[in-house]
């Protein structure tokens, strides 16, 4: 690994210690998920600016509410990462809650983080028009894929509805790569939203996420679906193979440390993914807008696991 890349993740590391001994109830992927957003940052962790914000978000929301669940403890730590009026995020937050349901979104687990991910976005039309047109990509895409699109969908739609990407195109990445074996999933969907950010050709794109995907297997790390999206970050990064090396050497790194070591896989190569994107990636809006959709990856892979751990609770419960 080069300087700034063991920089990253030395801080990652540090951090996550910092944040498994202070909030011991909160999920664990969160963590890796704040830890990295504050390594990314140079930030130093805020673990006071982290409570602070959880405190200010319980007297603000109900018992009830949507961003009391397995969400808070990431987006108070993004925010304590990224943002300098953390509260002022989470008024707009709480505000729009009601514009994205009167827009059509549902309420649910994931409806916070796309609140996050609006909340990060500086829009050139009225919020109610931005919306609806948010609400709009939603339903195409649910129309397209209704079995795999769900609220998990919901930040994605509204990163779309504030870029030049549409979904025609986002379907005909899924087609293609569906056509090259990937596995039609919840993950090549994700990995389809990643994949509308390059202005190049799609079969050749998708040539070049064969050849990302077939490296990977040769070194024995074999992606899953879940960890697709990773794999697009990295397609965006050139042509050259130092970047796809790099995201190796670095899968194979974190696989030894003590807390990476019985990670998730899915999960590692897409912290890896991050930190390499954010190295390589030199346009700043570029970078901006890759962040927010890696957050959201990571934030949606972590809700689903969350969601199939409460099921699994829940049906052992019953028996």
């Amino acid at each position: 690994m080069n300087y700034e890349t063991n920089k990253i993740v030395e801080a990652m590391a540090e951090n996550y210690e910092v944040l498994r001994k202070t909030f011991f109830w909160d999920h664990d992927l969160s963590k890796h998920l704040v830890a990295l957003q504050f390594a990314l940052e140079d930030r130093a962790i805020q673990v006071d600016e982290i409570k602070s914000i959880k405190d200010y978000l319980k007297s603000s929301t109900g018992v009830f509410s949507s961003f009391r669940g397995g969400s808070m403890f990431a987006i108070c730590g993004l925010l304590a990462a990224s943002s300098d009026q953390a509260m002022k995020q989470v008024d707009d937050m709480i505000l729009n809650q009601n514009k994205l349901k009167k827009a059509g979104f549902k309420n649910s687990q994931y409806l916070p983080m796309a609140l996050y991910a609006l909340s990060n976005l500086n829009l050139d039309e009225s919020l109610e028009t931005f919306l609806n047109k948010a609400y709009d990509i939603y339903s195409e895409m649910k129309k397209n894929h209704p079995f795999l699109t769900s609220g998990d969908d919901y930040a994605f739609a509204i990163l779309l509805a504030s870029s030049s990407h549409g979904v025609s195109k986002i379907e005909a990445y899924y087609k293609e790569l569906s056509a090259a074996s990937f596995t039609k999933s919840n993950g090549l969907q994700m990995l389809s939203h990643i994949m509308a950010y390059h202005d190049g050709n799609i079969l050749e794109q998708t040539r070049k996420l064969e050849h990302i995907y077939g490296t990977l297997k040769e070194n024995k790390l074999r992606p899953y679906d879940k960890a697709y999206p990773g794999l697009g970050l990295i397609s965006l990064l050139g042509d050259d193979d130092k970047n796809l090396m790099d995201f190796i050497d670095l899968i194979r790194q974190l696989k030894k440390m003590k807390r990476y070591k019985w990670l998730d896989r899915n999960m590692v190569m897409l912290l890896a993914s991050a930190i390499i994107s954010h190295g390589a990636l030199s346009n700043d809006v570029s970078k901006a807008s890759l962040q927010v959709t890696i957050q959201t990856i990571i934030a949606a892979q972590q809700a689903a696991m969350i969601a199939a751990v409460g099921a699994a609770s829940a049906a052992s419960a019953a028996t």
